[in-house]
């Protein structure tokens, strides 16, 4: 079989399983880090939020898609991108003011939140959010400082 009748086989073979009736079949293709960026751009706009949260958090997911996932509408899908360790700096400051505090707890925790994002979570509304950020080895020291001393004063952070 020649190279491009092989590419169209396998180009055309992705489209099926991509449109898949079945959500097991799409979620498997999103969540899988060998699925080629053409495929998890088709899946990132699915129906079904599992299916964009599998695309959210898949590793191989290009930086774009998941800048223009950022405001999904389900929660889930943005928490997908708060973890992925490749999701730009400027959309964890954006996740970051989030309703949600799942989404603010694993911006808190991605090793790639930038420092001053870590500052305001470090004064989120949310104490298990404002742990986290503390707990991010990212977060400046002065800000833990300030926690020690709060601590040692008694008052609960």
């Amino acid at each position: 079989m020649d190279k491009d009748r092989s590419s169209s086989t396998l180009s055309d073979a992705l489209d099926r399983l991509a449109n898949d009736k079945d959500i097991y079949v799409r979620w498997a293709m999103a969540h899988n880090p060998a699925t080629v960026p053409e495929a998890l751009l088709r899946l990132a706009y699915d129906e079904d939020w599992r299916v964009r949260e599998a695309v959210a958090g898949n590793p191989s997911a290009p930086t774009n898609l998941l800048v223009a996932l950022d405001n999904d509408e389900s929660w889930q899908v943005r928490r997908a991108i708060a973890i992925n360790t490749n999701t730009p700096p400027k959309t964890l400051e954006y996740l970051a003011k989030d309703e949600y505090m799942h989404v603010r707890f694993w911006v808190a925790h991605n090793p790639h939140t930038p420092p001053d994002v870590l500052i305001e979570l470090s004064t989120d509304e949310n104490a298990i959010v404002r742990f986290e950020a503390k707990k991010n080895e990212s977060t400046p020291t002065d800000v833990l400082t300030e926690t020690t001393k709060t601590l040692e004063s008694g008052i609960l952070i």
